[in-house]
């Protein structure tokens, strides 16, 4: 990719959705859940292998993709394909950070509509810049057919399916592990504050 390509993808999906992630509504479970030990990081072991994995996934479907493209294109293309897809694959993962418990199709879109509203945009934007001739010289794309981006927002969609399925199998496990019942534990941590 093109540095304007990277100033893009660090403008158009971390700075706006960000700012509309931060006023996300809390989960309304959050007071079931065991709290963190004061020794604990932020960026644990876990958050650590999330990262990773989510990044590895992310850079292989848009290797995957600026290969297929130029097999069949130009370098121009699959840069463009590449870039677009990254782009898609981001804006679609903002949706899947809203809760670390429940998966994306379980939280409703109007509970935060500013975040639609900005991903909207942004996917508008993306795919003007491969039909607009001074958006697309600025950013340095190349055309592209609508069918082209609707399977890349296609293939973007990927890295976020799989991690929400990931999110799923995880939390799953963690309930059936014993001493993990949501309610046990609020009542342990309710009768502790009462004996101090």
């Amino acid at each position: 990719l093109l540095p304007i390509h990277l100033l893009w993808i660090n403008l158009v999906t971390d700075g706006l959705p960000a700012l509309c992630l931060a006023t996300d509504p809390i989960d309304p479970d959050v007071m079931n859940r065991r709290p963190r030990r004061r020794s604990e990081h932020i960026t644990d072991r876990g958050f650590l292998r999330t990262m990773f994995f989510t990044g590895l996934l992310t850079a292989g479907v848009a290797f995957a993709v600026y290969y297929s493209a130029l097999q069949a294109g130009t370098p121009d293309t699959a840069r463009a394909s590449a870039f677009t897809v990254l782009v898609f694959a981001e804006l679609l993962r903002s949706f899947g950070v809203r809760s670390e418990i429940t998966p994306v199709w379980r939280i409703s879109l109007l509970t935060n509509l500013n975040l639609v509203i900005v991903v909207a945009i942004s996917f508008g934007l993306q795919v003007w810049s491969q039909h607009n001739a001074t958006l697309g010289h600025f950013l340095k794309t190349s055309y592209m057919p609508l069918t082209d981006c609707l399977w890349l927002l296609a293939l973007g969609a990927i890295p976020l399916l799989v991690l929400e399925v990931v999110k799923v199998v995880r939390h799953a496990r963690h309930q059936e592990r014993p001493g993990n019942d949501p309610t046990l534990v609020l009542a342990a941590s309710t009768a502790k504050v009462k004996l101090e």
